[in-house]
């Protein structure tokens, strides 16, 4: 009877508090609010710290115990390469820490075992498929269709690529709860559609692999399943061979004429003209070519190739803060031996649910999700729904809270940081007048958003108080330090003094 009375006090508990926290995550993206240039970004974090901090009272998750040892080890790495004296960006390694800690999650209960939850899910996936849908139908009729009228998706996410993520990833949950049920067939049918019709590639790659896995799982002893992927490998490279032709002179002006949605599924138009594909190469082969065994410092990716990437890119006045990796990202900054002991544990931790994660590893690879909080939300769902609450051991509910309790902290400091940072950047004046909260907030975040290091502002409140300079001075220390800081570069140029000689300036002409 005890065993009954537990079962159906959890049972209840969970159709009740379940839903509810999962429609605060599915409504994240909606937040937005304070003085950061990017607000949602900066708010969406504080939310999400909020968010997990009611999962652990309300037992909704728990925290798996070896996660605990992951942390260890990856402070014992980020304090190796502090000692080396290189930069280290403290804000980078709290993005880090939020994904250890996101993958340590289960589920206090088997969530599947839930009618109630099972319901809440579904309806909430066709409320997200439905407004997805419609916002690119609206969109189609008022601009066209085409691969640029798909990327505005405001104001439920920044814009596309992060909405169809955090959608694919809620989606394969929702899928996982299912399990055996036919449904599973229709909702992969419509994910497939939305993901195709917005031309996000890396959601596609890695929700096509998860429906061939799960197919294959099914079917894969029928001969018309071998018929089926035989004929499926014969049309990709008879389209490839088509497409070739169509690429030839004579052809452009057809092939130019295709739809975007027809242009992605040619592979060389992808890596050599598609814009956003072909940039990324220029970035992963920068990173690869200067990536070491034992990395270059948490965060320091956005400082140390700034200008040299821009260069290449030929676009010196873009902002570049990521390779579009977080693999190769990891391997710069991390090292080689970090990344590798990193993606061997992450390998080893999600085995049991492998077939759902496939999912996520394009996105891993080939974006940077790691960095958005509606992102790991989602993939947070997807952990809760495919994983078996019984089946693990979690650490100790207080253990967890304290430990969360000190995420919050210091994401609430750095959340502080950056909506300073944010006043500032809009008026550098209001550096003079930091409180002692805003100069220990910056001192712990000392980068903001866009590049922009602190002595470069402070310099800038200098120059406008007509101490030209020290503001010089305080410049060319900068750039001791990092020679390529295009923003200290171009001050100093507009102060009319002379560049350092290791000062590498970014020119749109410089590779050409």
């Amino acid at each position: 009877m005890t065993l009954m009375h537990g079962i159906v006090k959890n049972g209840l508990r969970d159709a009740c508090l379940v839903p509810l926290w999962w429609i605060a995550i599915f409504s994240m993206p909606m937040v937005r609010f304070g003085t950061a240039l990017d607000s949602h970004w900066s708010a969406g974090w504080l939310i999400f710290s909020l968010l997990l901090i009611v999962g652990f009272l309300l037992r909704i998750v728990s925290l798996a115990s070896h996660v605990v040892w992951m942390l260890l080890a990856w402070t014992a790495i980020t304090l190796m390469q502090m000692s080396k004296g290189d930069t280290f960006c403290n804000e980078d390694a709290l993005l880090a820490i939020y994904f250890i800690f996101i993958i340590g999650c289960r589920p206090v209960h088997a969530l599947g075992e839930v009618r109630s939850v099972k319901t809440w899910v579904m309806a909430l996936w066709s409320v997200f498929s439905i407004v997805l849908i419609s916002l690119l139908v609206k969109n189609a009729l008022l601009a066209g269709y085409s691969h640029g009228t798909t990327y505005e998706v405001k104001p439920l996410f920044a814009h596309r690529n992060i909405a169809i993520e955090s959608y694919t990833l809620l989606s394969v949950g929702a899928i996982a709860l299912l399990r055996t049920s036919r449904w599973r067939w229709l909702l992969m049918s419509v994910v497939l559609v939305v993901i195709t019709a917005y031309q996000v590639r890396s959601a596609f790659l890695g929700f096509g692999l998860f429906v061939v896995i799960e197919i294959g799982l099914q079917c894969y002893q029928s001969r018309w399943f071998k018929w089926l992927v035989g004929c499926g490998i014969f049309a990709l490279l008879a389209s490839q061979v088509l497409f070739t032709m169509l690429r030839e002179p004579e052809h452009k002006s057809k092939f130019d004429a295709l739809p975007d949605i027809v242009k992605n599924f040619d592979v060389f138009y992808n890596l050599n003209r598609a814009e956003s594909s072909s940039e990324r190469l220029v970035m992963w082969r920068w990173t690869t070519d200067h990536t070491t065994w034992m990395g270059e410092g948490c965060g320091n990716w956005k400082f140390m190739a700034e200008g040299y990437v821009n260069a290449e890119l030929d676009k010196c006045d873009l902002v570049v803060r990521h390779p579009h990796s977080d693999v190769l990202k990891m391997c710069y900054e991390m090292g080689i031996i970090g990344c590798a002991l990193f993606i061997a544990w992450l390998i080893f931790f999600v085995r049991p649910a492998w077939r759902y994660w496939i999912v996520f590893a394009p996105m891993f690879l080939f974006a940077f999700p790691t960095e958005r909080s509606e992102t790991l939300s989602a993939l947070l769902v997807l952990l809760l729904c495919s994983s078996d609450g019984r089946k693990h051991r979690s650490v100790t509910p207080v253990a967890s809270l304290l430990m969360m309790a000190l995420l919050i902290f210091t994401t609430a400091m750095w959340h502080h940081a950056q909506n300073f940072f944010g006043k500032a950047m809009r008026d550098p004046l209001l550096l003079k007048y930091a409180t002692p909260l805003d100069r220990t907030a910056m001192d712990a975040f000392p980068f903001d958003i866009v590049l922009n290091r602190l002595p470069t502002y402070q310099a800038i409140v200098l120059a406008d108080a007509g101490k030209t300079e020290e503001a010089k001075s305080l410049l060319r220390e900068v750039l001791a330090q990092h020679p390529n800081d295009q923003g200290a570069i171009r001050l100093l140029q507009r102060l009319g003094a002379e560049l350092p000689p290791s000062a590498h300036v970014c020119e749109n002409d410089s590779i050409r």
